[in-house]
């Protein structure tokens, strides 16, 4: 894998007075006593009935607390952190990371390449990753040349057996039929959706296109609602008939069977409908949630988006918004807001990636009214030629507070300086439209091809983005890139790419769901150029997004708010300088303990009776050190311990665990102290 680099990073926030952590010496006892040094950042850790004083003194009576103390003491201080003292051969570890399997508890990452050539030309390709090395967990390919799977993938427990299953498109998939043996029928490019257990890898079943060059599976959609009642979340899914002169038609189709609930079809010929599809907002006012489609060919490429009930599937009263230029394409890509306007409509936001109203093919996003409006409420364009601004869009958590989802748009064609084609993602602010921050690609990346919501990946109480690097079909083809992006920050978390030339690796990406059923969120991608079955069969990978290197064990103490996690937010690698640790449910404002030791206590124990489970050998322990992590308001506890570049400590392992003392609530240890599970962090080079 490629080296990961930071993203430059435009209109970056300040980091809170309360996330500037610093690196010095903290004593175990007088930070779970109360009176540690902390610049008055620390909690209350007293309770209002004055058990937590008491029982801290007589902690302090204890020799295995002052054993304790004097180990801590020895933690050299400045910019000396806990992995500096490893580097400085206070101990090689030397133990191997603790293998959890697919028990990771982190997100996944589903990646397809749907021109890969494994089995043949373009068939195309699906794989899922663990998430401890960003290992593979199951792979699908396309079954033949040409197939392009993995064009477009969604995720969605179809069979209720509590794992995610992945949805995948093959548009130029061929459909036979068997008429009399040995006579058969073909339906070239009819296109496929095929739903694969997550579980098993089998194929639990398979949705065909009409017609020859329907290329069912172009685009897919996960609803919010359950159409048919039947007990699963249903998707849509469209068949653009590109290239056949037909307008196009999409599906709101069963998640448990895949049969059609209802067919929305295009009026227009060559329009290209459901090149595009995105659930929508409940616009007519009923209780199910409609949906949006794109057709970007509409009156030659000026392009068109109409919304349908999620009901009936029949069209809402003049339903249509167009592009507003000649041959911009508006309708390429389509996404949901929230009610911008206020007006009890969720709105949309429209990518138009070959408007040219600033510079060919400089790309336009517009935010659209919802209901029967479809007025303009607000244009963003591309600044230079051939950016393609708004090629993606998608529709993000709130960042700035104002319970508005806010969104993100993609221009893959974009020249960073010198680095041609890098492309980028850009959040931005719904109510006020100031861009948050940016995320560029490198030279060839074409960032920004495509976006998804994955989820909080960091623990950090925000949603955190996967952006894909390439766009087949339009402007674009490439090895691609899938980049991992904070969503508070614009960090990058972490860069996967694809080995071969043309994969187009990144093409769909989207949130996957929890396939290995280990409580977290994974990811789809899509790479409809890779060759796993042949030319451009292409491919979907499922991955996750636990970095390599790192690995969880035990359970920790649950506080007030439920049990810890403990997340890294990349590899481990020597000379990483913002490798960050961050834990989930601790107490608001707060500041806890991040312990970092060398022996592990796999099953927990309280060796010094204060009611919480520790996962780290404080006694056998050679290397003991403790560290700073400062709780959000987002509940959120936050450290950054910076790797040193020293070769020696490569192959090390060290153990890590946060604790939190709580007094909003009733805790089983007397001065309510929990703990998070244990990390392993082996260091790699």
């Amino acid at each position: 894998m490629r080296e990961q680099h930071r993203p430059r990073v435009s209109c970056h926030p300040r980091l809170p007075p309360h996330l500037r952590l610093q690196r010095r010496r903290v004593d175990l006892a007088q930070t779970l006593r109360g009176d540690a040094d902390d610049g008055g950042q620390g909690v209350d850790h007293g309770r209002g009935d004055g058990r937590g004083t008491a029982h801290a003194e007589q902690r302090d009576d204890r020799d295995q607390v002052h054993e304790l103390r004097h180990r801590l003491e020895d933690v050299q201080d400045g910019a000396q952190g806990p992995f500096e003292a490893v580097a400085a051969g206070r101990r090689d570890a030397g133990r191997e990371a603790q293998d959890e399997g697919d028990g990771d508890g982190r997100e996944d990452l589903i990646v397809a390449a749907p021109y890969a050539d494994i089995v043949g030309t373009d068939a195309g390709n699906v794989k899922t990753y663990s998430g401890n090395g960003y290992g593979l967990l199951f792979n699908h390919d396309g079954f033949v040349q040409g197939d392009a799977t993995g064009t477009a993938v969604i995720a969605l427990d179809v069979n209720h057996d509590g794992y995610t299953d992945l949805l995948v498109g093959s548009p130029e998939d061929d459909h036979t039929t068997l008429i009399l043996p040995p006579f058969s029928t073909t339906e070239e490019s009819a296109g496929s959706v095929r739903a694969i257990s997550g579980a098993t890898g089998a194929t639990l079943w398979t949705i065909w296109g009409d017609n020859e060059g329907d290329q069912l599976g172009f685009s897919l959609a996960t609803l919010e609602a359950d159409v048919n009642g039947d007990g699963v979340r249903d998707f849509i899914v469209g068949a653009p008939q590109r290239n056949t002169g037909n307008p196009g038609y999409a599906r709101i189709c069963s998640g448990a069977t895949g049969a059609t609930i209802f067919t929305l079809v295009g009026g227009a010929f060559d329009s290209e409908f459901g090149f595009a599809v995105s659930r929508g907002g409940k616009e007519n006012g009923d209780a199910i949630e409609d949906v949006a489609v794109g057709s970007p060919g509409y009156d030659s490429d000026r392009g068109r988006v109409a919304l349908y009930s999620g009901a009936t599937g029949a069209a809402i009263a003049d339903p249509a918004c167009f592009g507003l230029i000649a041959g911009e394409r508006f309708g390429a890509a389509v996404a949901c807001l929230d009610d911008i306007n206020s007006d009890g409509f969720a709105d949309f936001i429209v990518g138009a990636p070959s408007n040219d109203s600033v510079a060919a093919n400089a790309g336009r996003a517009y935010g659209i009214e919802g209901g029967a409006g479809g007025v303009v409420l607000f244009t963003l364009s591309g600044t230079t030629a051939g950016d393609a601004f708004g090629t993606a869009v998608c529709a993000v958590s709130s960042f700035d507070g104002d319970t508005k989802r806010d969104f993100v748009v993609g221009a893959p064609g974009y020249d960073n300086g010198s680095a041609t084609d890098a492309g980028f993602v850009r959040l931005y602010f719904t109510q006020t439209l100031t861009p948050y921050w940016t995320s560029f690609g490198n030279s060839g990346d074409h960032l920004g091809g495509s976006v998804a919501d994955i989820g909080d990946f960091n623990l950090d109480g925000f949603d955190d983005i996967a952006a894909g690097g390439s766009e087949f079909g339009l402007f674009f083809s490439g090895t691609g890139v899938v980049r991992i992006v904070s969503g508070y920050y614009g960090w990058t978390l972490y860069d996967f790419h694809s080995g071969s030339s043309g994969d187009d690796f990144g093409s769909a990406v989207a949130a996957g769901g929890d396939f290995n059923a280990d409580g977290s969120l994974d990811v789809a991608i899509g790479a409809p150029g890779a060759d796993p079955s042949g030319t451009g069969s292409g491919l979907a990978k499922v991955m996750s997004i636990h970095p390599q290197g790192i690995g969880d064990y035990g359970s920790g103490s649950p506080g007030c708010m439920g049990y810890h996690q403990l997340r890294a937010n990349t590899v481990p690698k020597i000379g990483t300088s913002f490798f960050e640790l961050s834990s989930n449910n601790v107490p608001a404002f707060s500041l806890g303990l991040l312990l970092i030791g060398d022996a592990q206590d796999m099953a927990g124990s309280d060796p010094l009776g204060l009611g919480a489970l520790f996962h780290i050998n404080l006694f056998a322990s050679v290397l003991l050190e403790g560290f700073n992590m400062g709780g959000t308001q987002f509940n959120t506890g936050l450290a950054i311990v910076p790797i040193p570049n020293s070769p020696p400590i490569v192959g090390a392992t060290v153990y890590a665990q946060s604790l939190w003392v709580w007094n909003t609530c009733v805790l089983p240890s007397p001065i309510g102290l929990s703990s998070s599970e244990g990390l392993t962090i082996t260091f790699s080079n």
